[in-house]
């Protein structure tokens, strides 16, 4: 998680068109396409048609555009999303992308739904949408490029003085100069939405700006209740995974694999659903599986961070004896800075240091409220200076405090990860998943006659959530990530 930059009252909308021209590098990869189905990547059949070209994108989309099947984008600069004045009260300009397009993206480039923009990135299993970097297989790598960002204008907590320092004002995101209008984010519109991403990939992403000013590999700004990302991966990405500032974007059968920094990531006020979300670390990469503040200060601004995650699976670097990469400590999940959170079904395995941190005297409190809960979950080989299963650190007077602070208080007011975890009907027990994971190809279902297999909670019901689920953990029976990830090294 890294920073980004309050700005405490409106920008004047951009005066002027800004016009959208997609060049044609006029060279077509395929040819006729013969007689076989839709492609699964640029150069693919489609009946007998044209294979597709490489079409260079120059200039931002201010006009409703489709980027079709069969065809490989280039991206030449930051592509922004949205209509030409940036006038909220204007129409929203919405980006298409069909099932198995590819954007590549070069050096300093990204895709950018601004608040006046929307996407519909809808691929399928068997064609799956790809963002990845403009630079041949074999040479790719993190932060070759920026990755996606969606912005919008739900609420996060950071005033607005314009109206009297209430909560829902606007902010810079993170990756950008903190200047104009096209990279704000923050509003009041709980149920905005940003538009829906299903089926697509995201890869060697992250660019970073400067230090501590990185674009993740997904993005997302104050985009309300309406946004959706289902069957979406990212992966070898320079910062986080995905990251939520705000908001009440719900995201639901994702695969985090392979990160520089973080897995799940979120602050400002984050307040949607996951369920299905796997993060999947390295033994060089990686700090936590989770790592979630309200804010940057952890103050009690509202609204508060406190989305709900159920069947999740998080594997570490699996480092003995516990290790640091970058000066980061290696947790499964890290709640600080007055997060609340609500969590369910969850595996936690093979993380350096510690399995669970709950660091502030805030997050703490919500767990003894019950506002916060992590419960029916399985841990397992977390190791911690001489001890190989425990299920988090021993934080009050065990062989090792985390917690505690210069001064010789403790950073969360004697939580104990320990005793708590154990009365929520969690476990330490081998949940089926062998370590360390075959990179190229892991294999994250559960063996059979595994613990993960029952022992699970219920979800809530009302919508989102799959409540007939029985298992703990991202998978069960059915392999839902067979077909579409992919796990290249370069």
């Amino acid at each position: 998680m890294k920073r980004h930059i309050l700005k405490a009252m409106a920008v004047g909308a951009v005066a002027g068109a800004i016009a959208f021209s997609a060049c044609s590098s006029g060279t077509t990869t395929g040819g006729n396409g013969g007689s076989g189905g839709t492609g699964g990547s640029a150069g693919g059949g489609s009946g007998g048609g044209n294979q597709g070209q490489t079409i260079t994108v120059t200039a931002d989309i201010t006009a409703d555009t489709t980027w079709t099947t069969g065809n490989t984008y280039l991206l030449d600069k930051h592509v922004y999303v949205g209509n030409a004045t940036g006038d909220l009260a204007g129409a929203v300009t919405t980006l298409t992308i069909q099932p198995g397009v590819v954007i590549k993206g070069k050096e300093g480039t990204s895709v950018v739904i601004t608040r006046t923009g929307k996407i519909n990135a809808v691929g399928t299993a068997a064609a799956p949408i790809i963002f990845t970097s403009a630079k041949a297989v074999g040479d790719r790598d993190r932060g070759d490029w920026g990755g996606v960002v969606l912005l919008g204008r739900g609420k996060a907590n950071f005033s607005a003085a314009a109206d009297g320092g209430t909560m829902g004002g606007e902010s810079f995101i993170e990756g950008f100069p903190a200047s104009g209008n096209k990279t704000l984010f923050g509003g009041q519109d709980e149920a905005w939405n940003c538009g829906t991403i299903k089926y697509a990939r995201v890869e060697f992403a992250g660019y970073r700006l400067a230090p501590n000013n990185e674009l993740n590999s997904i993005t997302l700004g104050a985009c309300g209740s309406g946004t959706m990302l289902d069957y979406v991966q990212v992966h070898m990405g320079l910062d986080d995974g995905i990251e939520l500032f705000g908001g009440s974007a719900n995201l639901k059968h994702a695969v985090i694999s392979r990160m520089e920094d973080d897995g799940l990531d979120w602050d400002n006020g984050w307040s949607g659903k996951a369920q299905f979300v796997i993060v999947m670390q390295e033994p060089a990469h990686g700090a936590s599986g989770i790592e979630a503040d309200n804010d940057a200060t952890g103050s009690n601004s509202m609204p508060r961070s406190n989305p709900e995650v159920w069947n999740a699976t998080f594997i570490g670097r699996s480092l003995s004896p516990p290790a640091t990469e970058d000066g980061n400590n290696n947790r499964g999940i890290h709640l600080r800075r007055n997060t609340a959170a609500r969590m369910g079904n969850l595996i936690v395995t093979g993380f350096g240091s510690l399995g669970v941190q709950i660091e502030s005297p805030g997050t703490a409190a919500s767990f003894t409220a019950s506002d916060s809960f992590i419960k029916n979950s399985i841990f397992f080989n977390n190791p911690n200076v001489g001890y190989t299963n425990d299920i988090a650190a021993l934080a009050d007077g065990g062989t090792v405090n985390v917690d505690l602070r210069p001064d010789g208080g403790s950073f969360d007011d004697s939580f104990n990860e320990e005793t708590y975890l154990m009365g929520q009907a969690n476990r330490v027990a081998a949940p089926g998943i062998t370590l360390p994971l075959n990179l190229s190809s892991p294999v994250f279902k559960p063996a059979a006659g595994s613990a993960a297999l029952s022992g699970s909670g219920s979800p809530p019901a009302g919508g989102f959530f799959d409540v007939g689920v029985t298992f703990v953990g991202a998978v069960g029976a059915d392999d839902w990530t067979a077909g579409w990830t992919a796990y290249p090294n370069n």
